[in-house]
């Protein structure tokens, strides 16, 4: 993942990704996109990410979705809470794919239409 793809701030309660404009999550990329985003939490210290990508575009197939959710399940995420921020993204059928097959891997992760909702997810025990 290229640094101009997004911009990522260290918050008091986790880390904060804003996703640049226009930058397509895809079959090719996400798996890295997803372990870059981990390792920045790991290396901050921190076990809350949000994922702005309310102005990026996904095109990951349903595949790809699964063998996200194993990759998850891999890296030792207990503990990690991911609140994904796109109204796109809400109620999709492809998000809600991924948060039951992240979920059964006991990976905590949700998609949010906006930033104050998801940080307050986040701060829930």
């Amino acid at each position: 993942m290229e640094e101009k793809e997004q911009m990522i701030k260290v918050m008091d309660w986790g880390i904060k990704v804003v996703i640049s404009p226009g930058v397509v999550t895809d079959d090719s990329n996400l798996i890295e996109k997803i372990e870059y985003l981990i390792n920045a939490c790991k290396k901050a210290g921190k076990n809350r990410l949000l994922v702005d990508a309310s102005l990026s575009k996904r095109n990951v197939n349903i595949s790809k979705m699964f063998s996200a959710g194993k990759f998850l399940e891999e890296l030792g995420l207990l503990g990690i809470k991911i609140a994904i921020v796109g109204e796109h993204l809400v109620n999709n059928p492809d998000s809600n794919f991924m948060v039951t097959t992240a979920k059964n891997r006991g990976v905590d992760i949700e998609y949010f239409k906006n930033n104050e909702i998801a940080i307050d997810w986040l701060l829930e025990k």
